[in-house]
């Protein structure tokens, strides 16, 4: 049993090392810190446009990337549109903010 033990810590510092010794990063990939970051951001993004009663953000869709977060989607006033850009804006570590919503006006 002690053996077994033994080979799977073998194993499991084996795979760890190997992981470490195969990883080169370079200026297109994101360190697990700015990952973080940028799951938090996204996170308060979406939970900030879910709480603006005066969007319909289902409609919304964000990406984060270092910090520049991109919108995407369908709103139905330029209202809309301002709001959702501030929103985003808002959130303590965005850097920028790229618009890809599309004002699609309804008529009533």
């Amino acid at each position: 049993m002690r053996a077994m033990s033994s080979a799977a810590v073998f194993l499991a510092a084996t795979l760890v090392l190997a992981g470490c010794a195969g990883y080169e990063r370079d200026s297109s990939q994101r360190t697990v810190g700015e990952w973080t970051d940028d799951a938090a951001i996204l996170s308060i993004v979406k939970a900030r446009l879910l709480a603006d009663d005066s969007i319909k953000s289902l409609d919304i869709s964000a990406q984060v990337r270092r910090g520049v977060v991109t919108l995407f989607g369908v709103v139905a006033t330029p209202a809309q549109h301002t709001q959702a850009i501030e929103i985003a804006r808002g959130v303590r570590g965005v850097t920028d903010v790229v618009d890809r919503l599309v004002v699609v006006e309804t008529a009533q």
